[in-house]
């Protein structure tokens, strides 16, 4: 833990002495209905949503060593949700906004501040979409949207630490309706050991410091653009929509082999 510790806090000094942000705001112009901030686990009557996100400690899909970082090789997975708006399946339904921002630390399994309660329409919801926004209280983290960071097999450190902009998109399949006639708990269980594949790692040039003893990868628009656009567009990609049947906020090995109740989309714009 001491040495996790040491490497995070370098690693945090890296990106803020040297990484620029990337992304820009986004604007949604679509008639939403905000909702009010609640405990997500009280239990209303009926027709209720709650959302909690969570990291599947498993690789994805499967285990393959190519696509997937160790677990051991993972340092930081945090994200700043500026806002989530869900979408009824009746189109002529206002949308639902909670507004954030809402900081995500995967690892730790933690959101501060939880996602309110919102109460569902009768057709149900069908979708939502959670955009990226800059942190606005956080020393740590600063008006940055994303951190992401770790040690690849030779050890050297990678960071991505930036204001990404996107749209994170999560989709019900077509016969379903999330929360028609119960109080549905959802878990969005994202994959962030897929977010960077050890071989992009493997490829990227890493920037040498204190007179060649560190190496890192300080990932950005300017360094590694491609490697970037991946990642960006796997933060949804590499996720899907549980039932949380416990009631705990936490993915159980149950829950994960249950039925996924919807994918997230590789369309992030912004």
């Amino acid at each position: 833990m001491k040495a996790s510790a040491r490497k995070s806090r370098f690693l945090l000094g890296v990106l803020l002495a040297l990484a620029a942000g990337t992304g820009c705001g986004t604007k949604d112009s679509e008639r939403v209905a905000s909702t009010g901030v609640g405990n997500p686990y009280d239990d209303p009557e009926t027709g209720t949503l709650a959302l909690a996100l969570v990291a599947d400690n498993e690789a994805g899909s499967s285990n393959d060593s190519d696509t997937s970082l160790p677990a051991s090789g993972l340092d930081q997975a945090i994200l700043v949700l500026g806002s989530v708006t869900w979408r009824p399946c009746d189109s002529d339904e206002p949308s639902v906004a909670q507004e954030g921002p809402f900081v995500v630390d995967l690892l730790s399994g933690t959101t501060e501040p939880e996602l309110p309660v919102l109460a569902v329409p009768a057709g149900g919801m069908c979708s939502f979409d959670a955009v990226l926004a800059p942190a606005r209280d956080s020393a740590a983290l600063g008006a940055r949207s994303l951190y992401f960071a770790g040690t690849r097999a030779d050890g050297v450190e990678f960071i991505l630490f930036a204001n990404i902009g996107a749209t994170l998109r999560v989709r019900a399949p077509s016969d379903e309706e999330w929360g028609t006639d119960d109080n549905l708990r959802l878990l969005w269980a994202m994959r962030p050991r897929r977010w960077a594949a050890p071989m992009e790692l493997d490829m990227s040039e890493p920037r040498v410091w204190n007179g060649g003893r560190r190496r890192t990868i300080v990932i950005d628009a300017n360094r590694h653009p491609l490697l970037l656009s991946l990642i960006r567009a796997r933060l949804a990609s590499e996720s899907s929509l549980f039932s949380d049947a416990g009631y705990d906020r936490a993915l159980s090995e149950s829950e994960r082999g249950a039925e996924i109740i919807g994918t997230g989309s590789t369309e992030t714009d912004e």
